[in-house]
């Protein structure tokens, strides 16, 4: 059996995430949303326990967080 579990995020909620790179080994360049300086950051991600706060390229992240602040 397995369960999913889904979030519903407004936007503001997704871009003040903190960055999660998970326990897991994968190596996939992402970008997160820093609320500090208003900027999409890359990082390496290692494929679980993420969160909403994990795009696949810059300009989702732009997209999605650009012009939130703190």
């Amino acid at each position: 059996m397995r369960l999913l579990i889904f979030h519903s995020y407004t936007a503001t909620q997704v871009c003040s995430l903190p960055k999660l790179t998970g326990p897991c080994m994968a190596r996939f360049i992402r970008w997160h949303y820093d609320m500090r300086s208003s900027e999409c950051k890359m990082f390496t991600y290692g494929g679980c326990q993420g969160n909403a706060n994990n795009f696949e390229s810059k300009a989702a992240c732009l997209k999605k967080c650009s012009g939130r602040s703190s």
